[in-house]
């Protein structure tokens, strides 16, 4: 126990020790500055596409800053997200470059914030990319800072230590391209790269190392680089000079320039690239030159920064060519990886000498461990193979013996439980000595605890099964003391009391703390009878703490959970043994149903015939239990009521199961039951209602009112009424069932004779408290026989409500009145619906009868009429008038005698009107009211229903035909009333009215079709039926000849409009007025006058609206000309042009020569030309004129809305001087008239489609008309 808690102590704290180091590695790692940068990467491998991040070449560009974010645009390359303290992320597909800030790499001695900066980027790059954390360096110089000696020693000192760092930190010597930035500012550096070609400024200007990459640096580098150089700038200036033939000053004296920098080089490099004392030094791979292109920035691209690109010099081929062309560079310094695993082959040494021994001291204690391990483990197992499984109640007791014992032994004999020690360290961590306490506890629950717990509740449940089982409640016997309700409560009293001793033992053993198997062994020997010893245990007090720990151990058995069971079982049997004892019980079944029964029949509540008979049965059985009683009950009040019985109750006072008050219950119960019996069955005086009296004898007796009660009960029985209704049961009658007819009802009247007489003879008979229950059910019963007489003497063919309606009403109300009488409304309101629905039905019959004339079938279809006369004769199939009217006189008389027939159900139903439905009462008010046509046919009415529909078929069918039905039909008086023949009146009429007015909607179908069809093939869309001017013209010989269809088929197709209703009617109203309105005007102009002539005579009137005119001063000269004719203003006292269909027209304006305006040409009038001082406008086309009027129509200025005068506006541009309109505006009138005419014509517009047809189908095309124009 001491290692074990010595274990968790180190444990614990060096969990705390690992949670400290990982909330500091946790916070360090998700600080801000670490967040960006891993963000960062995320985001730019996320851009690029970049699965595997060492396939990706990673470079860091150190140094000046300002010039970093051009060159790396210069690159294509792309930049990601914004600046951070790390710099920024610039890459592409092929490589990434992280621009480091100058603060950062080289920071301000003032700034101390930044010391720390460098070494946190360094520690990033390496756990994020450990294996190769970079693969080259390019080293960003400013041409300044290159052209000061002091501030590139400086610097180079500075770029040292940063180098350094990177080398011992990586452990990789990465190779370095140095890029000078900023050349521009060298005299002559600008002249070079304005006057090179765009394909040389785009080269490399530098020099390359030709040395392998292990090479250890030379200070002759940096000369031969600045050589190479200057010879190749000296090379281009001459180049330059030959081409251009001058050469600035600057630019001639540019490589002297640049080879002074050698020194300044050589001092920069020298440190940086200078090894230290084991050679280990970055790679030098090159110096390179770039410049800034003054004046060469290509403005409309922009850079990933969102500004414009500044175009480097020299620079663009850097990254592909050499850069990242040069990949894999990145040499391992071997001496700083040996260096890194030195000590930890140092702590593998120390771990290894420390294992061996621990290893020994291990397999010594495994061996000790491991023999006492293998004991113990054969001892749990066959201690739990011994175990027995209780299958069977009656071994429970045995079994739990043999596993308490069993378990016993395995504690005696038991080496070791426990198994730490501190050559296993784990073991003081390990459960395994948990697992073995949890074994033992799992052992000690199967073999100790759980076996006596079941074995208490075993007993429970033998407590609980005493019961009382038995269905005979009768005398056992002549000894009480042997009847089995006793012997059972006696066992459930002496088997309560042993369940309390062994409960108490073990709620002791769970309770005690400190020596639990004092208790288990006491309550073992007790229940099991075993003999088991403390002494024979050799770690007492282990075993009492552990069985002390143990809280899965059921508790103790709460014996009040059972109290009330146990208590009611132990009630039960004493009250079934008390109450056989006193035989309380035996008048339940008897007396108490008879008593209930009684107490019914004496609320005057409906008792059925069934009950009555119960009652019966029940007054029998009753008397044959007071004879038995008197037979066999004759015991006292004494208290011992059998030997023992006072033990018994003792025994019940001390038990906790049962307790005093059922104790004291009992004794109450035996005294109560002595004298219950008496008071609840034997009578104390004459106003009791016990059924029981008692002799002086003490023998038990009926008493007077239950006997004659059972007198009345016996002669009711035997009445004829009651005999008949006892051979059907109540849930067999139904109305359904009724055949009432003479007979049936002559058996019911006797029926009800036989009660009243009853009801006299019997009354003072039966005891007065059941008087008004017995006539109430002899009521009932009489009321069942007469109506089960109704229904049961009918055969089967007869059973239907098509039988006639010929019973006496006479009859039928005495029995309707009996029902009353007897109070069973619901049978005489049955009795009155079933002669009403026997009534309903006859009618029915005889209407079927009637409908079945060939009056009220249709011979013919009204809806095939043609439209000619003689349509009655088509109707009914008639030769002639004669034959027509003889037809209807014969089915006259057949109706009439249907009528009469079934007289007698009319007049049943007139008097039950108001028990009728609405539809019931419809239709016996129609065939009232059609046996009151029949007899006023029969006295030879004209106003009769017969006489009115001999009139329509005869006279006004056969008169009508298409054009004069609808009058006819509308003029057509009806019958006044409302039976079958005026029904069949409406339908007649109303049937031939929808005819009429289809065909006469057929003939405005037509029309409309015509016109509407002809015109949107013909007409629609052309000129003039078009609204755009640019139309093709319509036909003149096709408009002439839809004139004619509108001569002949307008009409038609108004008329039909009118009685049409749907959505499209207005559109098509709108549609033929307007050729209603076109018809005078158009024909004037296509169809020729009484003398002959064609066409239109046109009245001008020049120069109107002057208030509104713009330059026409300067027009001398106006003229119109139709054909070969014209008229002109001024000169012409005329101011009419006649016009035919077909002549072309044009207008002419002439402007004066001397005036200051001249027409020009307006592309918006095509029409239009101008030649010199002329403009025209020439019209051609059959339509020309029409054409003219609606180029030039100018409708805000209309005088009014009857369309017989034109307002036509003239409007031509103009040369004009600057002071002057460039529009000139004029006006002209024009209205047409007929030839020899002096009204103007209403040239009203034209329809340019022909709506939907109205009439519910679609215009007809006009190859469906035949129609040739």
């Amino acid at each position: 126990m001491t290692l074990a808690l010595l274990g968790w102590v180190l444990g614990i704290i060096a969990v705390l020790l690992v949670l400290i180091l990982v909330v500091w590695w946790l916070r360090t790692r998700n600080a801000p500055a670490v967040r960006s940068f891993h963000q960062a990467v995320r985001q730019m491998e996320r851009e690029q596409g970049v699965s595997d991040r060492y396939q990706t070449p990673w470079m860091l560009m150190v140094g000046d800053d300002a010039h970093s974010a051009p060159l790396c645009a210069s690159w294509n390359l792309s930049s990601v997200g914004n600046p951070a303290w790390f710099g920024r992320w610039w890459a592409d597909p092929e490589g990434a470059v992280l621009v480091v800030p100058q603060s950062l790499f080289l920071p301000d001695a003032s700034v101390k914030a930044q010391g720390s900066g460098w070494a946190s980027l360094l520690g990033l790059l390496l756990r994020v990319k450990g294996r190769r954390p970079l693969d080259a360096v390019i080293w960003n110089i400013s041409a300044a800072d290159l052209l000061d000696s002091d501030r590139a020693i400086a610097l180079g000192i500075a770029a040292r230590r940063r180098f350094v760092d990177l080398l011992q930190r990586t452990g990789l010597a990465l190779p370095v391209y140095v890029v000078v930035n900023g050349m521009d500012e060298v005299p002559g550096f600008q002249d070079l790269v304005a006057a090179l070609p765009q394909d040389a400024r785009q080269q490399m200007l530098g020099w390359s190392s030709p040395y392998e990459p292990s090479s250890v640096w030379e200070s002759r580098w940096s000369d031969i680089a600045v050589d190479e150089v200057t010879q190749a700038l000296s090379e281009a200036v001459i180049q330059i000079g030959a081409l251009s033939g001058q050469l600035t000053d600057d630019l001639s004296f540019l490589p002297e320039r640049v080879h002074a920098l050698r020194r300044n080089v050589q001092m920069l490099l020298e440190p940086v690239f200078q090894g230290n004392a084991h050679s280990e030094a970055m790679s030098f791979r090159g110096l390179y030159f770039t410049a800034r292109q003054a004046g060469l920035a290509e403005h409309n691209s922009l850079s990933a920064l969102g500004g414009p690109v500044t175009q480097i010099a020299f620079g663009e081929a850097l990254w592909q060519r050499r850069i990242n062309a040069e990949r894999g560079l990145a040499q391992p310094v071997v001496r700083l990886l040996q260096l890194r695993r030195r000590w930890q082959q140092l702590t593998a040494g120390v771990a290894l000498a420390f294992g061996v021994v621990w290893a020994i001291c291990m397999v010594w204690v495994w061996s000790d461990f491991s023999e006492d391990a293998d004991k113990l483990s054969r001892l749990v197992q066959n201690t739990q193979g011994s175990y027995v499984a209780i299958n069977d109640e009656t071994q429970r007791v045995e079994s739990t013996r043999r596993n308490v014992r069993a378990f016993w032994q395995m504690l005696a004999t038991a080496p070791r439980w426990h198994y730490a020690s501190i050559v296993f360290p784990t073991s003081w961590f390990s459960s395994r000595d948990t697992d073995m306490d949890a074994a033992l506890q799992r052992v000690a629950d199967t073999h100790l605890r759980q076996p006596l717990y079941d074995l208490l509740a075993a007993q429970i449940k033998d407590v609980q099964a005493i019961t009382d089982s038995e269905r005979r409640n009768g005398v056992q016997g002549d000894d009480p003391g042997q009847w089995s309700s006793y012997l059972k409560a006696r066992e459930l009293v002496e088997k309560a009391t042993r369940l309390e001793q062994m409960n108490a033992l073990y709620a002791a053993a769970l309770a005690d703390p400190s020596k639990p198997l004092d208790e288990w062994m006491q309550l073992s020997n007790a229940q099991l009878g075993l003999n088991l010893n403390l002494a024979t245990l050799p770690r007492e007090g282990f075993y009492n703490h552990l069985l002390a720990e143990d809280e899965s151990t059921p508790g103790a058995v709460d014996l009040t959970m059972y109290r009330k069971e146990v208590s009611d079982n132990f009630n039960a049997l004493m009250d079934k043994w008390l109450g056989q004892y006193f035989r309380a019980d035996g008048f339940i079944a008897s007396a108490g149903y008879l008593r209930l029964h009684l107490q019914r029949l004496e609320s005057s509540t409906d008792t059925s015939l069934e009950e009555i008979e119960r009652i019966n049965d029940l007054i029998d059985d009753l008397q044959a239990v007071v004879d038995m009683t008197n037979s066999i009950w004759s015991r006292g009040k004494g208290q011992d009521l059998v030997q023992g019985y006072q033990a018994l109750l003792e025994a019940v006072r001390q038990s906790s199961l049962l307790g005093a008050p059922v104790a004291q219950r009992l004794e109450a119960q035996a005294a109560q039951l002595q004298y219950s019996f008496k008071d609840q069955w034997v009578s104390q005086d004459a106003a009791s209602n016990s059924l029981l009296t008692q002799g002086a004898n003490g023998h038990l007796s009926l008493q007077d009112r239950v006997s004659e009660l059972r007198n009345a009960i016996v002669f009711l029985l035997k009445r004829d009424f009651v005999a008949s209704a006892l051979r059907v049961p109540d849930s067999s009658i139904s109305d359904a069932a009724l055949h009432v007819d003479d007979e049936g009802l002559d058996l019911a009247l006797s029926y009800y004779d036989s009660y009243k007489r009853y009801s006299q003879e019997e009354l003072t008979k039966i005891p007065a408290a059941y008087r008004a229950a017995l006539l109430k059910t002899a009521e009932l019963t009489t009321a069942k026989s007469m109506w089960l007489s109704m229904g049961d003497q009918a055969p089967d063919a007869l059973q239907s409500e098509d039988q006639p309606f010929d019973m006496k009403a006479g009859q039928a109300l005495a029995v309707n009145k009996a029902f009353q009488d007897l109070k069973r409304p619901q049978m005489a309101i049955s009795l009155q619906n079933y002669l009403n629905r026997l009534a309903l039905s006859d009618i029915a019959v005889a209407t079927r009868q009637i409908l079945e004339q060939p009056l009220f079938r249709d011979r013919a279809d009204i809806n095939q009429w043609d439209g000619e006369k003689n349509f009655g004769l088509q109707l009914l199939r008639a030769s002639d008038p004669q034959d027509l009217k003889r037809g209807l006189d014969l089915q006259f008389s057949t109706i009439s005698s249907i009528t009469e027939q079934h007289a007698p159900a009319v007049e049943w139903l007139k008097t039950q009107q108001r028990n009728l439905l609405m539809g019931d009462v419809e239709g016996l008010l129609r065939f009232d009211a059609l046996s009151e046509n029949m007899a006023q046919y029969k006295a030879q009415n004209p106003s009769s229903g017969p006489a009115m529909i001999t009139r329509l078929l005869t006279q006004d069918f056969n008169e009508m035909n298409t054009d004069t039905c609808l009058g006819i039909l509308q003029s057509a008086s009806a019958p006044v009333s409302n039976g079958e023949l005026t029904q069949r009146w409406l339908a007649l009429q109303q049937g031939a009215l929808r005819r009429c007015q289809a065909l006469q909607q057929g003939q405005a179908t037509g029309a409309w079709n015509e016109l509407a069809g002809y015109f949107n093939q013909y007409l629609s869309g052309r000129f003039p039926f078009a609204d755009n001017l640019q139309a093709s013209d319509a036909d003149p010989a096709r408009v002439q000849y839809f004139l004619s269809l509108i001569d002949s088929r307008l009409v038609q197709a108004q008329e039909g409009l009118k009685a049409s209703s749907v959505r499209d009617r207005a559109a098509a109203g709108e549609f033929l007025e307007r050729l209603r309105l076109a018809r005078p005007w158009l024909g004037a102009l296509l169809v020729r006058d009484k003398a002959g002539l064609v066409g239109a005579d046109m009245e001008v009137r020049w120069r109107t609206d002057r208030d509104s005119e713009r330059g026409a001063d300067q027009v001398i000269s106006w003229k119109l000309i139709a054909g070969n004719q014209a008229i002109s203003y001024p000169g012409d006292t005329s101011n009419v042009l006649h016009w035919s269909v077909g002549q072309p027209v044009s207008l002419i304006l002439r402007w004066a020569r001397d005036g200051t305006q001249r027409p020009v040409n307006d592309p918006l009038q095509p029409d239009l030309r101008v030649g010199g001082l002329e403009a025209e406008w020439q019209y051609i086309g059959p339509w020309a004129l029409l054409r003219l009027m609606g180029a030039h129509v100018s409708m805000q200025r209309q005088p009014n809305m009857d369309y017989t005068e034109f307002p036509l506006s003239l409007e031509v541009p103009v040369h004009a001087p600057a002071g002057e309109g460039n529009q000139t505006l004029m006006f002209v009138r024009l209205s047409l008239m007929s030839q020899g005419s002096k009204a103007p014509l209403s040239i009203q517009p034209l329809p340019t489609l022909a709506p939907r047809s109205p009439f519910g189908s679609a215009p007809r095309s006009v190859a469906a008309m035949e129609v040739k124009p």
